[in-house]
């Protein structure tokens, strides 16, 4: 039986990845990882390039079922961060912790 990594994933189009956590730079790649690993803990910023948002990201999250254990809001646009957290917020199984805090 083969083991299974986890994965703490950092989805920002900018920033370099805080230690411990795998670097995602696309939406596409975020989701792709969702589907394919255990993800422990998702880092989100919001302005993601190309007129691109989180909400994408969120959305899908919510739609599909693929839950991280924990979700952060690293944004700096307040507003976005707030939205995020609300909205996750409403949909988070139980067991999902989303903090609205950077990290």
């Amino acid at each position: 039986m083969s083991e299974r990594h986890v994965f703490d994933l950092f989805l920002d189009d900018l920033r370099s990845a805080p230690p411990g956590y795998t670097l995602v730079r696309t939406i596409e790649e975020c989701q792709m990882l969702l589907e394919e690993v255990v993800v422990r803990r998702l880092s989100l910023d919001y302005h993601l390039g190309d007129g691109r948002k989180a909400d994408e990201v969120t959305a899908w999250i919510v739609k599909t079922g693929h839950w991280p254990q924990e979700i952060y809001l690293h944004s700096s646009d307040e507003g976005a961060r707030l939205r995020m957290y609300h909205f996750l917020k409403d949909h988070a199984p139980s067991g999902v912790i989303v903090h609205l805090n950077r990290r």
